[in-house]
């Protein structure tokens, strides 16, 4: 699936989204104003660990991408609707194991 023109394309998104997100945690440690438009909470308020949980998930997908694993559910395998990836390429979870 590595090879997949989908999955190069999901996976250059990724590491364009890491890019943006780097770059906000740069100016969040800068003491810079920060948009959070478009970040996911991921259970916390705090600025700083919130972008740092947000790399860790796009990390995860990059990964993911890299040994074949990548569009599939990383708790039960199932494979995860392509409009959901598209619309966030770093899901993780289908939505029966969503957190």
């Amino acid at each position: 699936m590595a090879d997949d023109p989908k999955v190069r394309e999901w996976k250059r998104r990724l590491l364009a989204k890491g890019a943006d997100v780097a770059k906000q945690l740069e100016d969040v440690l800068a003491g810079k104003d920060v948009d959070f438009a478009g970040i996911p909470e991921l259970g916390t308020a705090d600025k700083e660990l919130r972008l740092r949980r947000f790399l860790e998930l796009i990390d995860r997908g990059i990964k993911r991408a890299d040994t074949g694993r990548f569009g599939r559910c990383a708790v039960c395998g199932e494979e995860l609707p392509p409009a959901v990836l598209d619309e966030r390429p770093w899901t993780e979870r289908c939505s029966k194991h969503a957190t």
